[in-house]
């Protein structure tokens, strides 16, 4: 079972540690099926490669999946090449803002209820993912 809370952490940490490295692949990342199942196995069995390829795969499925939902299908579209031009624009605007988004993120995998009942303040703002059909959580 993938530990996607895992996933984003490398993801922040090599985005952090080995930005031009991650860069450059993202950006050599044309939006293709091929690239999203090379993606998937990497997602799922990421005990196997190494960090850049970790968060590359982490990038790639979650901006060519359906949604965003990371195994919802590679998401495509009927109308002009529009799949392929939002990924371009995603892949041109990689950034640092990626890391300095999540500098104050705040994860926690455990029950919403739970989380936000400790939690909850007048300043607080919870972005809570819902469980989704057929996942295994």
């Amino acid at each position: 079972m993938n530990d996607l809370n895992g996933e984003v952490i490398n993801f922040y940490q090599t985005a952090k540690t080995q930005f031009e490295a991650l860069q450059a692949r993202i950006k050599a990342s044309l939006h293709s099926k091929k690239l999203y199942d090379d993606a998937l196995v990497i997602y799922k069995h990421p005990h196997l490669f190494s960090e850049v390829d970790r968060a590359w795969a982490f990038w790639l499925t979650t901006n060519q999946s359906f949604t965003s939902n990371i195994g919802a299908g590679w998401s495509y579209s009927k109308k002009r090449n529009q799949s392929a031009k939002t990924s371009f624009y995603k892949r041109e605007r990689f950034a640092h803002c990626y890391t300095e988004r999540l500098e104050f993120v705040s994860l926690d995998c455990r029950n919403a209820l739970e989380v936000i009942q400790k939690r909850d303040t007048k300043e607080s703002f919870f972005y809570v993912d819902p469980p989704y059909f057929n996942a295994n959580q």
